[in-house]
C-alpha cells in the first residue's frame, strides 16, 4: 500500500485495504521494498511449510530488531500464524479496522471536512470583498510570521 499517493484520510485508508485480495493485505503490511528477499521469502512460504526453523525464527526476528521493532515471544508467534493463513488474517484485519474506522473516525473525519469546507466559504467571502493587492499583502503576512 502506498498511502502517499493517496488522500490521507481513514477513509482512503480502508479502501486501499479493502481493494486488496485478503490474501495480500498481511504482505502490504509488512513486507515493502526495503525487506530482504530472504525474509520475505520466509514469510510467504509459512503458509506452505507450516513452521519457522530455528534459522528463519532468528532471521525474521533479527530484521524486525534492525528496524527497532523487538518482537516480545507472543508477537512472534502471532505473526506466524497471521502467515500461516494469509486470507484468514486479511479478512479478520479487514473487518477490525472497519470496526475501529466505524467507532473512531466517522464522526470525526466528518465533521472536520465539514468545518474545512465552512472555512474555505468563508475565506472565499472575504476574498470577493478584499481587493487583490490586499489579499496578496494579507496573505504574505500570515505566511511571513
Amino acid at each position: 500500500m502506498n498511502l502517499a499517493v493517496h488522500p490521507k484520510t481513514a477513509s482512503a485508508a480502508l479502501a486501499e485495504l479493502a481493494a486488496l485480495a485478503p490474501e495480500s493485505r498481511l504482505g502490504a503490511l509488512t513486507i515493502n521494498p526495503a525487506t530482504p528477499n530472504e525474509v520475505r521469502d520466509i514469510l510467504i512460504h509459512t503458509c506452505v511449510k507450516g513452521s519457522w526453523d530455528i534459522r528463519e525464527h532468528a532471521v525474521v526476528k533479527a530484521h524486525y530488531r534492525r528496524q527497532n521493532i523487538l518482537l516480545k515471544p507472543t508477537q512472534m508467534e502471532a505473526l506466524h500464524e497471521a502467515w500461516l493463513d494469509p486470507a484468514h488474517f486479511g479478512e479478520r484485519y479487514l473487518m477490525a479496522v472497519k470496526r475501529y474506522y466505524e467507532l473512531y473516525f466517522v464522526e470525526g473525519e466528518s465533521s472536520i471536512h465539514e468545518a474545512q469546507k465552512k472555512g474555505l466559504r468563508a475565506a472565499q467571502r472575504a476574498a470577493d470583498q478584499v481587493s487583490a493587492e490586499k489579499l496578496l499583502e494579507a496573505c504574505h503576512r500570515v505566511f511571513n510570521r
